[in-house]
């Protein structure tokens, strides 16, 4: 069962508010002594998360089919270590679960998990507002309300699932450019400080339009430098964990890192870059991150959201 993407949360007592899980949608099936791990974002979770494998054995029951998402720690994400995170229970002993009410599919999980290292996904305050806020906090990305009578619909994208996830603006260090052409800007380069070091945190198109994109880049030239202020380049696989892509740095003019950029952040990919941000405005740093007035790293990720 999907979410439906929502602009706003929708209230009242007949919804129930969990955190959006970021992660790996992963569905355990267990039968007897035998579990098998099924997955459309994963070829392989059995090699890949084997302690999933050890946990679901432990499940005190010997028919469960089990719904829920693997979540790994990020610098975004106040998750100790990867655990699986258990949302809705589908079957049950030889009774299909999914005509009945959420409720009650959620009692039964909780009980069918309890004691074998599966974490159930916990209902949030029932104050929309604070439900966000505690989410962000936890460094999930925002909010699946659910109704509480609702019936699992297999393979369908539902409304009585819908799932929030609220902008928020954070700071960045400018570290580079991607020009178009001689006179003009095509996106910055940008990252979070980490100490005395600028660690790349991705690629920045949108809110470069029009006319900005010449002003930028006049106001750019004074900074040029030939070295790039990230450590962590360059990354080697198509989706680096550790910095861009040759492709992406390829043309790069770089910068001194004495600008900020407050961008509009929906959310982080999996391997800690930023997913589509938009520009918001740029800033004159007060400091070299050496000077330590910069943001650290876990503070860009708790700061300044706005919802």
């Amino acid at each position: 069962m999907l979410s439906q993407p929502a602009r706003r949360l929708p209230i009242g007592p007949d919804w129930l508010y969990e955190p959006c899980l970021d992660g790996i949608r992963v569905v355990i099936i267990k039968r007897g002594a035998s579990v098998t791990l099924c997955s459309a974002e994963e070829r392989q979770p059995e090699r890949r998360f084997p302690f999933l494998l050890e946990a679901a054995a432990k499940i005190p029951v010997d028919d469960a089919i089990i719904d829920g998402a693997v979540v790994e720690p990020t610098i975004a994400r106040a998750v100790p270590s990867v655990r699986y995170y258990a949302f809705d229970l589908m079957r049950l002993e030889g009774r299909d679960l999914r005509g009945q009410r959420l409720m009650n599919r959620r009692e039964a999980l909780r009980t069918v998990i309890s004691n074998s290292g599966l974490f159930l996904a916990e209902e949030l305050t029932s104050n929309p507002r604070r439900a966000v806020e505690q989410a962000m906090l936890w460094g999930f990305p925002g909010v699946v309300a659910k109704r509480r009578d609702s019936a699992y619909r297999s393979g369908a994208r539902s409304q009585d699932w819908q799932e929030y996830r609220p902008p928020r603006q954070l700071e960045f260090v400018v570290g580079g450019y991607k020009p178009a052409g001689p006179d003009s800007v095509a996106a910055l380069l940008v990252g979070c400080v980490d100490g005395p070091v600028i660690l790349y945190s991705g690629l920045v198109h949108q809110g470069i339009v029009g006319a900005s994109r010449l002003s930028l880049k006049e106001a750019l030239a004074p900074l040029e430098t030939a070295r790039s202020p990230f450590i962590n380049l360059w990354g080697e696989h198509e989706f680096s964990r550790t910095g861009p892509k040759r492709r992406e740095a390829a043309d790069v003019i770089w910068l001194r890192p004495t600008l900020k950029a407050l961008l509009r952040v929906a959310e982080w990919t999996p391997h800690q870059l930023l997913k589509a941000p938009t520009l918001v405005e740029l800033r004159t740093r007060t400091a070299t991150p050496s000077e330590g007035t910069a943001l650290s790293m876990s503070a860009l990720m708790h700061t300044n959201n706005s919802f």
